[in-house]
């Protein structure tokens, strides 16, 4: 009988990451993270390296909330303004809208 065997296809792999990442939040933005961290690896000797990564949903992923928390501190205590935390998460909100906005105008074609 040969139904008791089961080929593993690419297309079943891209389904189940797929499953994968919409029960888990951030997932891609935290692969997308470790992968910065191995291409830039050298740059570990010399330099504080961070990596960013936002999916565009705009979940952040799991190494950049120390940072930004740290980051939106210092702004706050150098500008005086305890606004400045929020302004910034507003300017990267709306990185990740005109993303994906760019990544849909160059998809259709008026």
């Amino acid at each position: 009988m040969y139904g008791t065997r089961q080929l593993w296809t690419p297309l079943q792999k891209v389904t189940s990451l797929h499953s994968q990442c919409c029960y888990i939040t951030g997932t891609v933005a935290t692969d997308a993270e470790t992968d910065k961290c191995r291409k830039y690896n050298d740059l570990f000797d010399n330099y504080y390296f961070q990596p960013v990564a936002i999916e565009t949903t705009g979940v952040y992923g799991k190494s950049i909330a120390p940072f930004l928390g740290c980051l939106t501190k210092k702004l706050v205590d150098i500008s005086g303004n305890p606004r400045e935390g929020q302004w910034l998460h507003q300017r990267l909100s709306l990185a990740v809208v005109r993303g994906n906005t760019a990544s849909i105008l160059t998809c259709v074609q008026v």
